[in-house]
C-alpha cells in the first residue's frame, strides 16, 4: 500500500520486507549446511522430514503413515527433497510458501483498493 505523499516509506517498506524474506530463505542454508553436532528440534526435523523421506522411498500418505496434511503437502515439501536431502530443503519450501501467501494477499488488497489509514 502506497503511503499518500510519502513515497520514501513506502520504498523503505518494500525494501524491509523484501529483506526480511531474503535472510528466510538464505539463513536456513547457512543453518542447515553446516554439520551441527546437536540435534535440531523442530516440527521439520521431528514430523516432516520423516513423512517426506517414506514419500520418497515410495511409501503412501494415508495409506502407509498417517499425515494430519494433505496428500500434495508431503509431496510439494519432497520437491526440494530432490535437490538437497536437509531439513533445511523444507524450511526453505515453508517459507517460500509463506512469501507466497504474504505476495498474494498484497495483491488482493491492492486489487481491492484498500484506503490508507
Amino acid at each position: 500500500m502506497a503511503v499518500r505523499n510519502r513515497p520514501w516509506k513506502d520504498k523503505l517498506f518494500r525494501t524491509l520486507i523484501i529483506s526480511a524474506y531474503c535472510v528466510r530463505i538464505i539463513a536456513p542454508i547457512l543453518i542447515y549446511s553446516v554439520k551441527l553436532s546437536f540435534k535440531l528440534i523442530s516440527d521439520a526435523a521431528d514430523y516432516y522430514l520423516p513423512q517426506v523421506l517414506q514419500l520418497l522411498s515410495g511409501e503412501l500418505p494415508y495409506r502407509n503413515f498417517i499425515s494430519s496434511y494433505s496428500p500434495l503437502f508431503t509431496v510439494l515439501l519432497a520437491v526440494t527433497m530432490l535437490f538437497w536431502r536437509s531439513v533445511g530443503s523444507i524450511v526453505i519450501k515453508l517459507n517460500i510458501i509463506d512469501a507466497a501467501a504474504v505476495i498474494v494477499y498484497l495483491a488482493w488488497v491492492r486489487k481491492a483498493k484498500v484506503p490508507d489509514r
